[in-house]
């Protein structure tokens, strides 16, 4: 039921049976299509009285529940989270990840709001001292360079997010700030 009859029917031999019948293509599918229709009812009619059709469409809406809840929960706490929460049927089974997942989301808008403070904070020192402070063109030797590189790398291996210690706040401080500055 779920074909067309003629994508099985090998279609040289419908079409040599077409010609010697002395008939078009399309009156012997009309025809065929006539008798086969009615049939074609009967069965769909009796499948969606069967048990497996009516559980095929409960797996069918418990799935697309599943596809929506989780779509807007990972909007929320980032993707490939849900499944690790909550079950295809939205049983939470992971108290404590959920927990956690709400914990970094509330530290991070928190960060954010620190982050949109300094930069503001940022924008009114420089609007005040006209930048005359930042100025770090050519102050440091070629030695210096070097050392400071080192520095530099040494801090953003100990932060780094992929670091299970490292944090994006101060590696995010460290490239806008030092890297910038110190112009390595």
């Amino acid at each position: 039921m779920d074909y067309d009859i003629f994508e099985c029917i090998n279609k040289e031999k419908f079409e040599d049976t077409a010609e010697y019948l002395n008939v078009g293509v399309e009156d012997i599918e009309e025809l065929i299509h006539t008798k086969i229709s009615p049939l074609q009812e009967r069965i769909r009619k009796e499948f969606e009285q069967t048990e497996e059709y009516k559980t095929n469409l409960r797996n069918q809406e418990i799935i697309k529940t599943h596809n929506e809840n989780k779509e807007r929960f990972e909007a929320i706490y980032g993707s490939d989270t849900y499944d690790y929460c909550y079950n295809v049927f939205g049983e939470l089974m992971n108290a404590d990840y959920l927990k956690e997942l709400k914990e970094r989301k509330r530290q991070k808008e928190s960060s954010y709001q620190k982050q949109k403070e300094n930069n503001r904070n940022d924008f009114n020192y420089d609007r005040y001292f006209g930048g005359y402070l930042n100025n770090t063109s050519g102050n440091y030797t070629e030695t210096e360079k070097i050392y400071l590189k080192k520095i530099y790398k040494a801090i953003s291996r100990e932060f780094h997010p992929d670091n299970p210690k490292g944090n994006n706040d101060i590696m995010k401080f460290i490239n806008d700030k030092l890297k910038t500055e110190w112009e390595i």
